[in-house]
């Protein structure tokens, strides 16, 4: 039971740090990043890198988080679009934004396999 203890509370600090400064995991819902990513995909996003022109990141606008590709940079503001520029909500609708409202870069879809 000990040793049990021992692995929770060492998995929590090394996963807990992880998961909020380096990395976390989200799932696509939607399709406006067709066909680069499908809904149900799951990505891991990674927070430590500057965002460049054309990578795909994840951010939030009014509390609700989405998954688009930079197009632009001017100014430490970002431009970010949808694949699937017919079915996107993304900056040609609520213009730019600031790098503070980005949470990561997609650094893999870890799910389906068959895509990974």
């Amino acid at each position: 039971m000990k040793e049990v203890l021992k692995l929770i509370i060492v998995v929590l600090l090394i996963v807990i740090p992880v998961r909020v400064y380096v990395a976390s995991p989200y799932i696509v819902a939607g399709i406006s990043m067709n066909p680069t990513l499908e809904n149900g995909d799951y990505l891991i996003v990674e927070k430590l890198s500057t965002p460049k022109i054309n990578d795909v990141v994840v951010l939030t606008i009014n509390d609700t988080l989405l998954i688009k590709r930079i197009t632009s940079i001017e100014n430490e503001e970002y431009f970010v679009q949808g694949d699937n520029r017919g079915n996107s909500l993304d900056s040609r609708i609520f213009g730019t934004i600031p790098k503070e409202d980005i949470k990561g870069k997609v650094l893999l879809r870890a799910y389906p396999f068959k895509t990974f």
